[in-house]
Protein backbone atom coordinates (compact mmCIF):
# COMPACT_ATOMS: atom_id res chain seq x y z
CA UNK A 1 0.00 0.00 0.00
CA UNK A 2 1.34 3.67 -0.95
CA UNK A 3 1.88 5.74 2.07
CA UNK A 4 3.03 9.78 1.61
CA UNK A 5 3.51 11.69 4.53
CA UNK A 6 4.24 15.57 4.62
CA UNK A 7 5.31 17.46 7.22
CA UNK A 8 4.65 21.72 6.97
CA UNK A 9 6.22 23.84 9.40
CA UNK A 10 3.75 26.29 10.61
CA UNK A 11 6.51 28.91 11.55
CA UNK A 12 8.50 29.44 8.68
CA UNK A 13 5.99 27.56 5.95
CA UNK A 14 8.63 24.88 4.65
CA UNK A 15 7.60 21.26 4.06
CA UNK A 16 9.07 17.74 3.53
CA UNK A 17 7.77 14.81 2.15
CA UNK A 18 8.46 11.41 2.43
CA UNK A 19 7.38 8.18 0.26
CA UNK A 20 7.48 4.29 0.50
CA UNK A 21 7.16 5.35 -3.45
CA UNK A 22 9.94 7.59 -3.70
CA UNK A 23 13.70 6.09 -3.03
CA UNK A 24 15.83 8.97 -2.24
CA UNK A 25 13.12 10.42 -0.01
CA UNK A 26 11.89 6.68 1.44
CA UNK A 27 9.56 6.72 4.18
CA UNK A 28 10.26 3.12 5.64
CA UNK A 29 7.68 2.79 8.63
CA UNK A 30 5.31 5.23 10.86
CA UNK A 31 3.59 4.47 14.30
CA UNK A 32 0.55 7.10 14.37
CA UNK A 33 -1.66 4.64 16.22
CA UNK A 34 -0.01 4.50 19.65
CA UNK A 35 -1.30 6.97 22.35
CA UNK A 36 -2.13 6.55 26.02
CA UNK A 37 -5.15 7.55 28.34
CA UNK A 38 -5.22 8.52 31.73
CA UNK A 39 -8.54 8.59 33.91
CA UNK A 40 -9.50 11.41 36.16
CA UNK A 41 -11.02 10.40 39.45
CA UNK A 42 -12.22 12.30 42.58
CA UNK A 43 -11.83 11.05 46.04
CA UNK A 44 -15.02 12.00 48.13
CA UNK A 45 -14.54 13.38 51.60
CA UNK A 46 -14.77 10.46 54.46
CA UNK A 47 -15.57 7.84 51.82
CA UNK A 48 -13.45 5.42 50.88
CA UNK A 49 -11.90 4.43 47.12
CA UNK A 50 -12.17 6.93 43.94
CA UNK A 51 -15.25 7.85 41.74
CA UNK A 52 -14.56 7.61 38.25
CA UNK A 53 -15.32 11.10 36.38
CA UNK A 54 -13.98 10.90 32.80
CA UNK A 55 -11.02 9.68 30.69
CA UNK A 56 -8.81 11.94 28.27
CA UNK A 57 -5.94 10.95 26.05
CA UNK A 58 -2.49 12.18 26.51
CA UNK A 59 -0.08 13.33 23.97
CA UNK A 60 0.10 11.31 21.51
CA UNK A 61 3.49 10.57 19.89
CA UNK A 62 4.17 10.11 16.37
CA UNK A 63 6.86 8.14 15.27
CA UNK A 64 8.68 7.51 11.48
CA UNK A 65 11.88 6.35 9.87
CA UNK A 66 12.87 7.48 6.54
CA UNK A 67 15.92 7.74 4.66
CA UNK A 68 16.82 10.16 2.46
CA UNK A 69 19.76 10.83 -0.86
CA UNK A 70 21.02 12.72 -2.85
CA UNK A 71 21.71 12.75 -6.86
CA UNK A 72 23.63 14.67 -9.08
CA UNK A 73 24.62 14.82 -12.86
CA UNK A 74 22.75 10.86 -12.98
CA UNK A 75 24.54 9.35 -10.30
CA UNK A 76 24.38 9.00 -6.15
CA UNK A 77 25.78 11.83 -4.38
CA UNK A 78 27.07 12.22 -0.85
CA UNK A 79 27.29 15.74 -1.66
CA UNK A 80 23.60 15.93 -2.69
CA UNK A 81 22.62 13.85 -0.10
CA UNK A 82 24.24 15.94 2.87
CA UNK A 83 22.00 18.93 1.03
CA UNK A 84 18.99 17.06 1.24
CA UNK A 85 19.91 16.78 5.24
CA UNK A 86 20.25 20.76 5.46
CA UNK A 87 16.51 20.91 3.51
CA UNK A 88 15.28 18.65 6.15
CA UNK A 89 16.52 20.65 9.10
CA UNK A 90 15.01 23.68 8.31
CA UNK A 91 11.56 21.54 8.13
CA UNK A 92 11.89 19.61 11.95
CA UNK A 93 13.00 22.54 14.57
CA UNK A 94 12.43 21.48 17.77
CA UNK A 95 9.61 23.87 18.99
CA UNK A 96 8.04 24.65 15.97
CA UNK A 97 4.58 23.73 15.44
CA UNK A 98 3.29 22.14 12.15
CA UNK A 99 1.30 20.01 10.22
CA UNK A 100 1.73 16.33 9.45
CA UNK A 101 -0.30 15.00 6.64
CA UNK A 102 -1.21 11.43 6.02
CA UNK A 103 -2.55 9.71 2.44
CA UNK A 104 -2.47 6.33 1.49
CA UNK A 105 -3.83 7.47 -2.13
CA UNK A 106 -7.59 6.94 -1.02
CA UNK A 107 -7.57 8.97 2.34
CA UNK A 108 -6.03 12.10 4.05
CA UNK A 109 -5.70 12.64 7.45
CA UNK A 110 -3.41 15.68 9.19
CA UNK A 111 -2.53 15.76 13.21
CA UNK A 112 -1.29 19.38 14.27
CA UNK A 113 2.47 18.55 16.02
CA UNK A 114 5.70 19.68 16.67
CA UNK A 115 8.60 18.16 16.88
CA UNK A 116 10.10 16.85 20.12
CA UNK A 117 13.92 17.15 19.48
CA UNK A 118 16.60 17.48 15.80
CA UNK A 119 17.03 13.97 14.65
CA UNK A 120 20.21 12.31 14.01
CA UNK A 121 21.16 10.10 10.48
CA UNK A 122 23.35 7.39 10.70
CA UNK A 123 24.62 6.05 6.99
CA UNK A 124 23.54 2.98 5.38
CA UNK A 125 25.76 3.87 2.11
CA UNK A 126 27.85 6.71 1.02
CA UNK A 127 25.11 8.35 -0.68
CA UNK A 128 22.26 6.99 1.89
CA UNK A 129 20.97 7.78 5.21
CA UNK A 130 18.32 6.93 7.82
CA UNK A 131 16.57 8.92 10.05
CA UNK A 132 14.16 8.77 12.84
CA UNK A 133 11.86 11.72 13.69
CA UNK A 134 9.42 12.16 16.93
CA UNK A 135 6.45 14.47 16.83
CA UNK A 136 4.79 15.16 19.30
CA UNK A 137 0.41 16.18 19.21
CA UNK A 138 -0.90 17.59 22.46
CA UNK A 139 -4.62 17.69 20.42
CA UNK A 140 -4.30 13.85 19.69
CA UNK A 141 -6.63 12.94 17.29
CA UNK A 142 -5.82 12.47 13.07
CA UNK A 143 -8.81 14.80 11.22
CA UNK A 144 -10.49 14.55 8.34
CA UNK A 145 -8.82 16.47 5.07
CA UNK A 146 -12.58 17.65 4.23
CA UNK A 147 -14.26 19.90 6.52
CA UNK A 148 -18.26 19.11 7.05
CA UNK A 149 -19.97 22.42 6.94
CA UNK A 150 -23.78 23.02 7.78
CA UNK A 151 -25.72 26.42 6.76
CA UNK A 152 -28.45 27.98 9.29
CA UNK A 153 -30.64 31.07 8.04
CA UNK A 154 -32.84 32.91 10.19
CA UNK A 155 -35.73 30.93 8.64
CA UNK A 156 -34.12 27.59 10.77
CA UNK A 157 -35.47 27.00 14.22
CA UNK A 158 -32.99 23.67 14.52
CA UNK A 159 -31.27 20.96 11.97
CA UNK A 160 -29.53 17.51 13.00
CA UNK A 161 -25.89 17.53 12.23
CA UNK A 162 -24.70 14.08 11.71
CA UNK A 163 -20.96 13.29 13.12
CA UNK A 164 -20.40 9.71 11.47
CA UNK A 165 -17.25 8.92 13.34
CA UNK A 166 -17.15 7.74 16.39
CA UNK A 167 -15.37 10.47 18.28
CA UNK A 168 -16.83 13.88 19.83
CA UNK A 169 -15.25 16.54 17.99
CA UNK A 170 -15.49 19.94 18.40
CA UNK A 171 -16.91 22.28 16.22
CA UNK A 172 -16.60 26.08 14.84
CA UNK A 173 -19.76 28.00 14.05
CA UNK A 174 -19.62 31.56 12.37
CA UNK A 175 -22.65 33.39 13.44
CA UNK A 176 -23.90 37.07 12.74
CA UNK A 177 -26.52 37.36 15.62
CA UNK A 178 -30.18 39.22 15.08
CA UNK A 179 -31.54 41.53 17.29
CA UNK A 180 -31.93 38.73 20.03
CA UNK A 181 -29.81 37.09 22.65
CA UNK A 182 -28.68 34.21 20.94
CA UNK A 183 -28.77 30.60 22.31
CA UNK A 184 -27.59 27.62 20.85
CA UNK A 185 -28.16 24.81 22.01
CA UNK A 186 -28.06 20.97 21.78
CA UNK A 187 -31.25 19.02 22.35
CA UNK A 188 -29.39 15.86 22.37
CA UNK A 189 -27.10 15.88 25.06
CA UNK A 190 -28.95 18.74 26.82
CA UNK A 191 -25.97 21.71 26.60
CA UNK A 192 -26.12 25.30 25.50
CA UNK A 193 -24.05 28.06 24.06
CA UNK A 194 -25.98 31.19 25.67
CA UNK A 195 -24.82 34.67 25.56
CA UNK A 196 -26.58 37.33 28.52
CA UNK A 197 -26.31 40.28 26.09
CA UNK A 198 -27.14 41.04 22.81
CA UNK A 199 -23.94 40.84 19.98
CA UNK A 200 -24.26 42.91 16.99
CA UNK A 201 -20.81 41.95 15.48
CA UNK A 202 -20.38 38.70 13.66
CA UNK A 203 -18.77 35.99 16.80
CA UNK A 204 -16.63 32.74 16.06
CA UNK A 205 -17.30 30.20 18.87
CA UNK A 206 -14.72 27.65 19.11
CA UNK A 207 -15.23 24.59 21.05
CA UNK A 208 -12.02 23.05 20.45
CA UNK A 209 -10.12 26.41 21.84
CA UNK A 210 -12.97 27.09 24.25
CA UNK A 211 -13.13 30.90 23.04
CA UNK A 212 -15.64 33.43 21.55
CA UNK A 213 -13.95 35.90 19.39
CA UNK A 214 -15.59 38.65 17.18
CA UNK A 215 -14.72 39.79 13.96
CA UNK A 216 -11.82 41.59 15.01
CA UNK A 217 -10.66 39.45 16.84
CA UNK A 218 -11.74 40.61 20.79
CA UNK A 219 -12.56 38.03 23.02
CA UNK A 220 -15.91 37.80 24.12
CA UNK A 221 -15.97 34.81 26.44
CA UNK A 222 -17.18 36.74 29.53
CA UNK A 223 -20.65 37.67 27.63
CA UNK A 224 -21.67 33.79 27.95
CA UNK A 225 -24.07 32.85 30.78
CA UNK A 226 -22.94 30.74 33.50
CA UNK A 227 -24.79 27.94 32.51
CA UNK A 228 -23.04 27.45 28.82
CA UNK A 229 -21.16 24.95 27.88
CA UNK A 230 -18.14 24.37 24.70
CA UNK A 231 -19.94 21.31 24.03
CA UNK A 232 -19.10 18.75 21.30
CA UNK A 233 -20.98 16.95 18.65
CA UNK A 234 -21.22 13.41 19.57
CA UNK A 235 -21.49 10.12 17.68
CA UNK A 236 -24.43 9.95 15.66
CA UNK A 237 -27.56 12.73 15.35
CA UNK A 238 -27.17 16.05 17.34
CA UNK A 239 -30.30 17.93 17.14
CA UNK A 240 -28.89 21.34 16.86
CA UNK A 241 -32.02 24.26 18.00
CA UNK A 242 -31.46 27.83 17.34
CA UNK A 243 -32.75 30.19 19.68
CA UNK A 244 -33.11 34.42 19.39
CA UNK A 245 -32.25 32.86 15.52
CA UNK A 246 -29.18 34.77 14.58
CA UNK A 247 -29.43 36.23 10.48
CA UNK A 248 -26.62 33.64 8.68
CA UNK A 249 -24.55 31.03 11.02
CA UNK A 250 -22.43 28.39 9.91
CA UNK A 251 -21.33 25.44 11.29
CA UNK A 252 -17.93 23.68 10.82
CA UNK A 253 -16.27 20.50 12.10
CA UNK A 254 -13.93 17.45 11.28
CA UNK A 255 -13.98 14.05 11.69
CA UNK A 256 -11.49 12.85 13.91
CA UNK A 257 -9.66 9.28 14.07
CA UNK A 258 -7.66 7.43 16.64
CA UNK A 259 -5.34 5.82 14.28
CA UNK A 260 -4.17 5.88 10.65
CA UNK A 261 -3.25 3.04 8.08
Amino acid sequence: MMQRITYTNSVNGLSCTFSNDTPLMFLESIDGCSCGAQDIVVKPLAFDGQRFLSSSLNARTVQFTAQFGGIADGRYSRVEAMKRWQEIQRVFIPGNMGVLTWTDGTNSRFIECRTAEMPNYSQMLPFLFRVSFSLTADYPYWQDSVENVVSFSAATVSSIVTNDCGIAVPFIIEATPSADIMLIYNRTTDKRIAFSNTISDTIYIDTRECTVKTASGDYCNHLLTVDSEFFKLIPGDNDIAWLGVPTAATLKWRKAYMAIG
